[in-house]
């Protein structure tokens, strides 16, 4: 994933910190009912999950790019689509989604919210319907320095996104496109089929780990 799609996923959950309930306590408020009946749930639900959907929907619209999950208002759906896909680690990193478990349960997401960038070795958290304490149902979109202050690390979890993300790339040879395929956004092409394109006769040999390309000689 380009490093800049996930840079203007955090940039863009940056913008809404400090958005707070009106009045507090009451889930509502402008732009958190928005972020509510976008998701289909009523005005006045816990909107941590709304929030981080409401990112994801306008990081599409910037980037033009799909987002591999479904919005949801419910953590735990958004739990279940990451371990479906595989995508759950214990490992934070900038851009990251974070789910905070219940105590002493791996099946019940409490809250969620998102890992902002990496400073002195800590990560800091955008987190909606949280505090600066790191509530679960606070009245804010806080930016948390450290997103593990005051919580315990066995309970969170992360969500890869990035991983899953599809790349469509094309290779043109001579005007002849070339099957290519992506691992950790590498791009492989293969030898013989860039070859042929360019209408080289080679003769590939494999000696060991050593693979030898060589222009065929004339007969």
């Amino acid at each position: 994933m380009d490093n800049n799609a996930v840079k203007q996923f955090i940039e863009i959950a940056m913008k809404y910190v400090g958005v707070t309930e009106k009045p507090l306590g009451s889930n509502r408020g402008a732009q958190i009912d928005e972020w509510n009946t976008a998701v289909g749930v009523p005005v006045g639900s816990f909107w941590c999950a709304s929030f981080v959907s409401a990112i994801a929907r306008k990081w599409e619209a910037q980037t033009g790019l799909d987002f591999p999950l479904v919005g949801s208002a419910s953590c735990d759906s958004w739990l279940q689509q990451a371990r479906k896909k595989q995508m759950l680690t214990r490992i934070a990193k900038p851009g990251r989604i974070l789910l905070v478990m219940k105590d002493g349960d791996v099946n019940d997401a409490i809250h969620i919210g998102i890992c902002g960038y990496e400073a002195n070795g800590t990560i800091s958290s955008i987190e909606g319907n949280s505090n600066n304490d790191g509530s679960a149902n606070g009245t804010m979109v806080a930016w948390r320095r450290n997103h593990l202050w005051n919580r315990s690390a066995l309970n969170v979890y992360y969500i890869d996104w990035m991983k899953d993300m599809d790349k469509d790339w094309t290779v043109e040879v001579n005007g002849k496109d070339i099957d290519t395929k992506v691992i950790d956004d590498t791009v492989y092409v293969p030898v013989r089929a860039v070859a042929r394109a360019l209408d080289i006769p080679i003769t590939v040999q494999l000696d060991e780990k050593h693979i030898i390309v060589e222009e065929k000689k004339a007969d």
